[in-house]
Formats: structure tokens, C-alpha cells, sequence
């Protein structure tokens, strides 16, 4: 399993989200039947790839405490807190997130993603 790959994919995503370049990696990166949860709704594939182009881009964004956990020979998953800012606004959003990656064709696909929100508390 490389932990630095799939750490990387979680990080080019949060670096895209919002920019015209999102559709594209997230295409390329979604298994067919990939679903995301995150805060208030539930997209398939088919949203998840809209939604990245609509959303607003981060001005700024950490992983706290990345944890890559290997689920079976091909699947692995991995958490951490998320402190992003959004461009424009000062107070930052923080969530609780897991990944899910299986490997097809030698690659690394996501699968299934959660962000759960969390307070304003030290991070």
C-alpha cells in the first residue's frame, strides 16, 4: 500500500475543489459507484463531479493527523481533521473526514468519502 499516494490524491483534491481543473481529477479519480456524504447531502457520482465545479475554492487548507489504514490487500482508508478557508471569509471550516481508495488497474480510486463538521475547537 503507498501511503504517500493516497495522501497526495486527498491533497490535490482539496487543492482543486472549486477550480476548473476539479472535474477532470475527480473523473478520472471516482470508482463508478462512489458515493460522498458530506454536510447535508449525499452525492453520487454523477453530483459529486457537478458539485466540484460549483463550489467555492479554498484559499487555504490543512490535514491534521493523516491516517492511512490498510482495509484489505487493494482497499485502504484514511482519516483526518480538514481546517479549511474558504477565499473571502475568515472563519475557517473544520470537519472530520474518511476516505475510502480501492485499487483498479494498479491504480487508486476513491470510493467513498465522509466529512462530518466540527466545532471551532483547537486543533
Amino acid at each position: 500500500m503507498d501511503e504517500a499516494a493516497i495522501l497526495g490524491l486527498e491533497r490535490q483534491g482539496w487543492a482543486l475543489a472549486g477550480s476548473r481543473h476539479a472535474k477532470g481529477f475527480y473523473d478520472r479519480l471516482l470508482t463508478a459507484d462512489a458515493v460522498l456524504f458530506l454536510p447535508g447531502e449525499w452525492l453520487d457520482r454523477t453530483r459529486a463531479l457537478e458539485y466540484w465545479l460549483t463550489m467555492p475554492r479554498w484559499a487555504e487548507y490543512r490535514l491534521l493527523r493523516p491516517k492511512v489504514m490498510p482495509l484489505a490487500d487493494v482497499v485502504a482508508a484514511v482519516s483526518y481533521r480538514v481546517v479549511a478557508r474558504e477565499q473571502g471569509r475568515a472563519e475557517p471550516y473544520r470537519a472530520d473526514c474518511v476516505s475510502v481508495y480501492a485499487q483498479e488497474n494498479a491504480r487508486w480510486r476513491l470510493t467513498f468519502h465522509e466529512q462530518t463538521p466540527v466545532g471551532s475547537s483547537p486543533d
